[in-house]
């Protein structure tokens, strides 16, 4: 049953890039309002910074446990890395390997 461990690991990784990006859009706009809030420029400026950044990274934490998750249900096929297969597959022949004074006898 290969194709429900891909469906379902594909499910779980889905769900922790949205529930991150959510609670990363929620805590930038609740740093928006304290930025709107604040009396002086500079600080506005350094809590609306505090928002984008503290947004990406609250998004990264929440969605990393679910994509180590994922990749336990349905793991890359081992000694290739992911992708390299349709990268191979198109790229030209390689040469032969260059003589080596190690190889002769």
């Amino acid at each position: 049953m290969p194709s429900v461990r891909k469906i379902l690991a594909k499910t779980i990784l889905f769900v922790g890039l949205a529930l991150g990006a959510v609670i990363g859009v929620l805590w930038l706009y609740l740093m928006w309002q304290m930025a709107a809030a604040e009396t002086i420029p500079r600080a506005a400026q350094n809590t609306f910074w505090i928002g984008v950044f503290g947004g990406m990274g609250l998004w990264g934490l929440i969605a990393w446990p679910f994509e180590a998750v994922a990749d336990y249900i349905d793991p890359p096929p081992p000694g290739q890395p992911v992708g390299a297969g349709e990268d191979r597959a198109k790229s030209a022949h390689h040469s032969r390997p260059s003589r080596s004074t190690a190889s002769r006898q």
